[in-house]
């Protein structure tokens, strides 16, 4: 992997038969995407998850499990994590960025549901059916 690429850590966080989804509306257009963020120097995949999960939604999380990895123009590892503690709110740079124009939601959605929204990267709705819908 070249050292300027960018790397990705995504964690599905289920509860109740629902995934964990953020829900970004940007001048306008919404998008969605999955908990999770950049992986900074010195880290790896797993410690970027627990960081960015604790950021985003407040929660402290454990994973479970490898799930599967995107490369496209960066690459990306997604896991499936399970809840150990805390209340979800958002939290981080997102609460921080949040504006009239650009706003972002922590939702609960079911597979079926996910796997029909205009997630980036695209290919997380066929991903979402590959993995999680059982």
């Amino acid at each position: 992997m070249s050292e300027n690429k960018k790397q990705r850590a995504g964690g599905f966080l289920l509860k109740d038969g629902k995934i964990l989804i953020i829900r970004q509306v940007f001048n306008g257009e919404e998008f969605f995407t999955i908990p999770g963020g950049t992986v900074e120097p010195g880290e790896t995949f797993e410690e970027t998850l627990y960081r960015e999960f604790l950021e985003e939604t407040s929660l402290k999380i454990e994973i479970e499990k490898f799930l599967f990895e995107i490369i496209d123009d960066r690459q990306a590892k997604y896991y499936l994590v399970k809840y150990i503690d805390g209340e979800l709110k958002l939290g981080g740079p997102e609460k921080e960025r949040m504006n009239e124009n650009d706003q972002y939601y922590l939702e609960w959605y079911t597979p079926e549901e996910a796997s029909k929204l205009p997630f980036y990267p695209r290919i997380m709705g066929s991903k979402i059916k590959e993995f999680l819908l059982l």
